[in-house]
């Protein structure tokens, strides 16, 4: 928890670290105003969301909805082409919950983001490099003479927006601890810090995470994540119970390492049961460290599979956090809707 804490401390003044604590500048002023109507879209890994908002009483709430699944977008055109069939006709103002690597870009006096890099199923050849946002913009003056002003976020600073609903700026934070993992938060009024808390490499690797890391497609990042995250917990069973002697059955999700913890008898049950626990002491340092950072007692805006629904997980993080900020109370609260909320105070 030391180490985080002073990778942070060290971060907010320029210093190198582990921790990427990617800026945000958010906008001073509301790109909307009272009556106004904009659009919230939020293309993830495999699915979207889209949702029109109207203002009204000063109050951002969505007045029609859609959802579905998104095609592979191999480059730039075929982005381009799925943004034009969600855009509802009236919008002229977007709020982008965009799920992917990007660099964030304060322009024209809106947060936008370059993208660093695709994913497998989604290359997006011709886009690398370039600010979404603006690209989307681009795009449709060239092609409709549409003006539209586009901002754009990752979904860990979205779901960071979202508490901003209910919480001052100060006592708010966000984590993600499902397949992978990631904390944020505000260091000011008007700057969001994207912690990429995956990349922490400052504490003691198990074993079977350097055998996890040496076979993966980026050795030597994300090694929290590869400790602590549920994409890579059944892994580290499979690994260590091999290691160990214990005659069990190879696991092939986290799912089933939450049967394996809930069945006593069960051979493999002491060791499943020590990787979870480690795996919610590591998520604790974190919250910790951010509660020790803003000196006070945190609210959390959580998602995640493994956090809400992993066998005991939350409760074990809870405790670990209270034995490392007895000071302090961490309070964890799953926002509903909190992606598009989230991305709609881009604009707000």
């Amino acid at each position: 928890r030391d180490n985080f804490l002073s990778e942070m401390q060290l971060a907010t003044k320029g210093g190198k670290t582990s921790l990427p604590f990617i800026k945000h500048q958010l906008s001073e002023t509301p790109m909307v105003k009272e009556g106004d109507t904009f659009q919230v879209l939020i293309i993830g890994g495999t699915v979207f969301q889209k949702a029109l908002f109207k203002v009204t009483n000063g109050v951002a709430e969505f007045t029609d909805r859609g959802q579905g699944n998104i095609p592979a977008f191999q480059n730039k055109e075929t982005l381009m082409q799925f943004v034009e069939e969600q855009l509802y006709p009236e919008t002229h103002i977007v709020a982008l919950n965009f799920a992917y690597a990007l660099n964030p870009i304060f322009r024209e006096g809106r947060l936008d983001g370059e993208l660093v890099w695709g994913s497998k199923e989604h290359l997006f050849n011709g886009l690398i490099g370039l600010n979404v946002g603006q690209e989307v913009e681009k795009h449709f003056k060239d092609k409709f003479s549409r003006d539209l002003q586009v901002t754009v976020a990752n979904d860990t600073i979205c779901l960071l927006l979202s508490g901003l609903r209910e919480y001052n700026w100060d006592t708010i934070a966000s984590g993600i601890v499902g397949t992978g993992m990631n904390f944020a938060m505000f260091m000011d009024q008007k700057t969001a810090i994207n912690l990429e808390s995956a990349e922490f490499d400052k504490f003691e690797t198990a074993a079977s995470v350097k055998v996890i890391d040496a076979a993966s497609a980026t050795p030597g990042s994300a090694l929290l994540e590869k400790e602590a995250a549920g994409a890579y917990l059944y892994m580290k069973y499979n690994i260590e119970a091999k290691e160990k002697g214990i005659e069990t059955e190879e696991l092939k999700t986290t799912e089933e390492l939450d049967r394996v913890i809930q069945n006593e008898t069960h051979p493999g049950n002491a060791l499943a049961t020590e990787i979870l626990d480690r795996a919610a002491a590591l998520v604790a340092i974190q919250i910790s460290g951010i509660m020790e950072y803003h000196q006070k007692s945190m609210t959390f805006s959580m998602t995640g599979s493994l956090f809400w629904k992993g066998y005991n997980f939350r409760e074990l993080v809870g405790k670990y956090a209270h034995q490392l900020s007895p000071s302090y109370v961490a309070e964890f609260i799953r926002t509903e809707n909190a992606e598009l909320y989230g991305a709609a105070k881009l604009v707000t």
